[in-house]
């Protein structure tokens, strides 16, 4: 059961139902393994760190964040306001955004428009 879970989905969702958080561990960008298909050497090799409470934890560089809520919002045909929000933030928040890198990860993936 585990195996095909793995193999046929993308995240594990876990709710904190106290704090009202919730945490999802991706091993896969979307369930479709072959859509976005990024080489997972070019995302971990610009990981960023963030420390939460007395931990480390990688995560998405900021460009594959961006590259990945476009993706997503796409995919759901931009069915929620809040995702327009969420990359405003990101760029807004972000002034040297490196849009060079997300040009060639757009190119290699053949999403470029």
């Amino acid at each position: 059961q585990r195996d095909f879970y793995l193999k046929n989905r993308k995240d594990l969702t876990y709710f904190n139902p106290s704090l009202n958080i919730t945490i999802e561990i991706h091993w896969r960008w979307f369930n479709n393994p072959k859509f976005f298909e990024l080489p997972i050497n070019d995302i971990w090799n610009s990981c960023e760190t963030v420390v939460l409470g007395n931990s480390s934890l990688k995560t998405l560089s900021l460009e594959n964040e961006f590259l990945y809520l476009l993706a997503h919002a796409s995919g759901h045909s931009w069915k929620y306001l809040f995702w327009l929000c969420d990359i405003r933030q990101i760029l807004q928040k972000n002034p040297n955004f490196n849009w060079s890198h997300l040009i060639d990860c757009a190119e290699r993936l053949g999403v470029k428009r």
